[in-house]
Order: structure tokens, then C-alpha cells, then sequence
């Protein structure tokens, strides 16, 4: 009996001793893409630069005004706690339209001449990526910034324009319809932005700077530069 506790005991003192591991720190916050439906309110216009002068113009030449647009699309971004992810395969397409009258004296002559235009436009927009900061405040809540290049292509433009003589009375001179875009299609930029988002929502505000010429014809002849700029916009994104 002593033999058999003593041989206990002894192959008890031989067991191997079980080593702790530690254990690996994971990443606590979310790494997944998650789809975004994108509806904002944007803005466009043109910053024409001839010599020494600029001036910012809109869609339909008015002085320092802005064309509103609305905006509906996609896009796809990486859901990080906190830390640099990306934004890809943004995109949609916008609706501008633009009117307005204005009068112009002719010297000449001596008389004033009254432009009443409306344009309307539709653009394709593709972002192919962007770098995004994000940092969740809560698991909820979350801001972000977020840069990089985009395009635009204009796929449709109509525009109505008709002049009047303005005297005791107003004589239409001439009316005339258009369908050929008076600058380039393609409209390169660098898009800036920052968003807040809330568990499935994101506002998010940006602006996107012109970076090529697009001017042609009597502009380019003239030696006209053209930007098409996005001076803000304002967008409302559904995550899923």
C-alpha cells in the first residue's frame, strides 16, 4: 500500500506544468465596408481667369453666384473605430439648374439690352477613392475627414436663352435654344470634406476644388481659363 501511494505521488511530480499563454490583443473596434446611400444638396460654379484677374461665375454667368444642384448616389467606406481606412467607389449623379435675368447697356447704341437664360444640367460624379480619418467617440458616434480625387462628366445640357431691348417698353430681339456645352464635359477635382455620423446616419459637409481647364472655343481664343469648382455641399448618407 505505502508502494503503490509513493509511485502516486511520484508520477504526479512528473506531470508537465501547463504554461499561461498570453493572450493576443485584438483590435476592438469594427473592420468591415459598409454600403452608403448619399442624397446632398451641391453647389457649382466657375472661376474664369484671364491675366492677373479672376472672377467666380455660375453655370450661367452671373457674377459670384453658385448654380444649386441635388445629388444621388453610392458609396462604400471601411467602418474603423479609430484610426486611416478609405472611401471607394463613390458614386452618382447631379442635377443643376440655373436661371436668372440681368441687363447689359450697349454703349454703341445706348440701350439696354435684357438676358433672360435657364440652364439645366446632369452630371455623372466617380470618386474612385478617397483617405479617411476616423475616430469613434462612442460606439455610436463617430467624426471623420476625408480627401481625394474625383470627376464629373456632364451627360446632358439644355439651355433657353432670349434677348430683349429694353426702352419705354421691351422688344424681344431674339430667342435660341442649346444643347452643346459651352466648355469642356470632364471636370477634374480635389474633393475635401469632414462628417459626423450617428449609428446609421452621416452628415457630411465638402467642398471640390477645380484642378483642370475646361475652357474652349471663344474662351480658349481669348485665353480664358475655366475651373469648375464645387464650392460646398451638403450630404446625408444611410449606412447599412
Amino acid at each position: 500500500m505505502l508502494s503503490t501511494i509513493v509511485n502516486a505521488q511520484r508520477s504526479e511530480s512528473v506531470r508537465p506544468v501547463k504554461k499561461e499563454t498570453k493572450e493576443k490583443v485584438k483590435f476592438e473596434g469594427k473592420r468591415k465596408v459598409r454600403f452608403n446611400i448619399n442624397l446632398a444638396y451641391t453647389t457649382a460654379n466657375i472661376k474664369m481667369t484671364r491675366g492677373g484677374t479672376t472672377e467666380k461665375v455660375s453655370l450661367i454667368g452671373r457674377d459670384g453666384e453658385k448654380t444649386s444642384g441635388v445629388y444621388l448616389g453610392v458609396s462604400w467606406d471601411m467602418d474603423l473605430k479609430y484610426g486611416i481606412g478609405l472611401e471607394f467607389c463613390d458614386l452618382g449623379a447631379a442635377y443643376y439648374r440655373s436661371s436668372g435675368s440681368w441687363s447689359e447697356y450697349d454703349y454703341d447704341y445706348g440701350y439696354y439690352y435684357k438676358y433672360d437664360v435657364t440652364a439645366s444640367f446632369i452630371n455623372v460624379f466617380l470618386s474612385p477613392i478617397k483617405l479617411q480619418y476616423r475616430y469613434a467617440i462612442t460606439d455610436d458616434f463617430a467624426v471623420s475627414v476625408a480627401t481625394g480625387p474625383s470627376l464629373e462628366y456632364c451627360v446632358s445640357y439644355n439651355s433657353e436663352t432670349t434677348v430683349s431691348e429694353e426702352d419705354y417698353y421691351e422688344y424681344e430681339i431674339y430667342s435660341d435654344s442649346s444643347t452643346e456645352l459651352p466648355w469642356k464635359s470632364l471636370y477634374f477635382s480635389w474633393d475635401i470634406k469632414a462628417s459626423v455620423s450617428y449609428s446609421f446616419l452621416k452628415l457630411t459637409a465638402g467642398t471640390g476644388i477645380g484642378l483642370n481647364n475646361v475652357a474652349k472655343g471663344d474662351y480658349d481664343d481669348f485665353g480664358i481659363k475655366m475651373k469648375v469648382n464645387r464650392p460646398i455641399y451638403v450630404m446625408l448618407s444611410f449606412a447599412f
